[in-house]
């Protein structure tokens, strides 16, 4: 474009050359001027030519970048849709990660609750973090323990008192037995 530009420079300074040289040749001798009228003409036609020319060049190449800016418009639309999809995808991958991780920790507590409260105090509890889910298995392991420890001493009575009813029983028969024995005599 610069090129036709300073092609077209020659043809305009000619073009406003004669129009300069008709204007003041008009102003002294109106004669002379309508003579070189054809003159003036002839120039600003090869003016109007070549601005026309520059004009489509001009023209064209707008277009042009138009349509190079139109396609890098559209390919960085497709770069923004394909990176928020990548980031939508790497977000939910993250969600279900935190959500299992929350989740499995407590479904193994909730787990063993239901086996403690259906009797089964023989569960291995491990605890492994810290955190709030850690906090919440270390005391499912407390009450485990103090329930074991519980049903221990309750098993120690209950052993005590069968056996204290035992010679109670016996001690009964033995006097029942020696009551018979004084009243047959």
């Amino acid at each position: 474009i610069k090129e036709r530009i300073a092609e077209s420079e020659s043809v305009l300074n000619a073009y406003i050359g004669a129009a300069e040289s008709a204007v003041a040749l008009a102003l002294r001798d109106q004669a002379a001027a309508r003579a070189q009228y054809p003159e003036f003409i002839k120039a600003f036609k090869a003016a109007e030519l070549k601005m026309g020319d520059l004009s489509e060049l001009i023209e064209g190449a707008a277009k042009q970048a138009h349509s190079g800016s139109s396609e890098a418009a559209d390919a960085a639309l497709l770069a923004i849709v394909v990176g928020l999809l990548v980031c939508t995808l790497v977000l939910l991958a993250i969600a279900v990660a935190f959500i299992r991780s929350i989740t499995r920790p407590l479904d193994a507590a909730v787990s063993l609750a239901r086996s403690v409260a259906e009797g089964d105090l023989t569960q291995r509890i491990e605890v492994h973090s810290k955190d709030e889910i850690g906090q919440l298995m270390q005391a499912l392991q407390d009450m485990n323990e103090s329930l074991v420890h519980v049903v221990g001493q309750v098993r120690t009575g209950t052993d005590a008192v069968a056996t204290a009813s035992s010679q109670i029983a016996s001690g009964n028969l033995d006097l029942s037995s020696r009551t018979e024995e004084q009243a047959s005599s």
